[in-house]
């Protein structure tokens, strides 16, 4: 039996190397998820090496994954100022993420269809994940990129993981009571959108009246629940975690006339400040286990297969085409490092692995989706370089604006009107 302080010295060594990475990403450019991956593929070779039998892992995969997204989820909302001047922005990057994630599922489908030979709908099941950007590594990765583009990329990469999330439960929601499926999921946009607004309140309502030090926990031990509650009814719940987050981030804008007497501001700003980096801490610790759990599941071996390469290079030419075209009629502007930062991780990771076992095709490689993985973080990576050392426009004459209305720590958000 291995010494339960080998177990705490090894877990105490991966969150201060992950830690390092984080820090280590800003400069080199190289996505720390790829320094966590690589991390758990050595891992796993050492075990190996010298004889030591890892455990069954896809478990811990599994439940890693689900609470890292609602961990992720909230991080970015968190991180999102809803503002006037930037609903346009917001707009644009929603219909950006839906645009791209419909296209891609479809042409991808195609691809699987035609060379795997797969059924239309396993097709589809497949297709879902690899089409879905993942805001766990985007959000993280986008500290050089220019306010505007960051504040886009992170908006497109939430929506995009919330999208692609609700069209793959929704490709397996069986309506009841005769009720077609289109009127079958429009009730259930409908329903989760309403009690997602409500029960942000109602929780906004109650954390700032708490008074006891253990809270935050608490909080996010609920939000969970709500979630896999929510999950397991087959409600969209991940936009609870989203409206919860946005609500408590934008307070001013969402309560205005009576609603704002139902505030103690004084408390909320601190409640949202701790809360905030409590949410960022968690967030940080989970993505690191999840990424090197993966890294330890992997089999490098399948991508020596020519297949594997063959059908991955054609579905990463489908995402970055698609992305360049669309980009360039929604954006209409300078189109990198926006067309680079499109990696997929944690939620592709977790559709693929929840594709029911009477869809699982076993001429489908899970070689080609961690080549789609590595792939687009490869160009994640040379899209933060190429951001980095862009050009920076004169800013001179907006120097004294841009410092007014916004947060020198957290650059990309405008001032609030308090």
């Amino acid at each position: 039996m291995v010494s339960p302080y080998l177990i705490v010295i090894g877990f105490s060594l991966l969150v201060i190397v992950s830690y390092f990475f984080n820090l280590v990403s800003r400069y080199i450019n190289i996505p720390s998820v790829l320094l966590l991956i690589g991390t758990g593929i050595g891992l796993n070779l050492l075990a190996k090496s010298i004889g030591f039998q890892l455990p069954e892992l896809m478990s811990l995969m599994s439940v890693l994954g689900v609470t890292g997204l609602v961990m992720i989820v909230l991080e970015a909302a968190l991180d999102l100022e809803i503002r006037r001047d930037n609903l346009p922005m917001v707009g644009k990057a929603f219909l950006s993420a839906a645009v791209i994630l419909g296209i891609s599922t479809a042409l991808i489908a195609f691809v699987i269809r035609y060379f795997i030979g797969s059924e239309i709908f396993t097709s589809v099941m497949y297709a879902i994940p690899l089409s879905v950007v993942s805001s766990a590594i985007v959000i993280p990765s986008v500290y050089h990129c220019r306010p505007d583009k960051k504040e886009f990329l992170i908006y497109e990469a939430t929506f995009s993981d919330i999208l692609g999330i609700m069209l793959f439960d929704f490709m397996l929601f069986s309506p009841e009571g005769g009720q077609s499926l289109g009127v079958a999921i429009s009730l259930n946009v409908i329903i989760s959108v309403v009690a997602s607004f409500v029960l942000g309140y109602l929780l906004i309502y109650l954390i700032q009246r708490i008074r006891s030090e253990v809270k935050f926990f608490l909080f996010l031990a609920i939000i969970a629940l709500i979630f896999s509650i929510g999950k397991y009814l087959n409600y969209s719940a991940l936009l609870t975690v989203l409206i919860f987050g946005l609500l408590l981030e934008n307070y001013h804008t969402f309560f205005k006339g009576k609603m704002g007497k139902l505030l103690d501001e004084k408390q909320l700003v601190n409640v949202r400040k701790e809360f905030r980096t409590i949410t960022i801490e968690s967030s940080f610790l989970v993505r690191t286990f999840f990424f090197i759990v993966f890294g330890m599941t992997i089999n490098l071996n399948q991508l020596e297969e020519v297949n594997v390469v063959y059908s991955g290079l054609i579905i990463l030419g489908i995402l970055y085409v698609i992305r360049i075209l669309n980009l360039r009629l929604i954006m209409r502007t300078h189109l990198m490092p926006e067309i680079l930062m499109a990696p997929r991780g944690l939620v592709s990771i977790l559709l693929f692995y929840k594709i029911p076992e009477e869809y699982v095709d076993p001429n489908f490689k899970p070689g080609v989706l961690l080549f789609v993985i590595l792939g687009s973080n490869i160009l994640m990576m040379l899209g933060l370089i190429i951001s980095r050392f862009q050009k920076k426009p004169d800013t001179s004459s907006e120097g004294e604006d841009f410092l007014q209305t916004h947060d020198v720590n957290n650059p990309f958000k405008g001032k609030k009107n308090s």
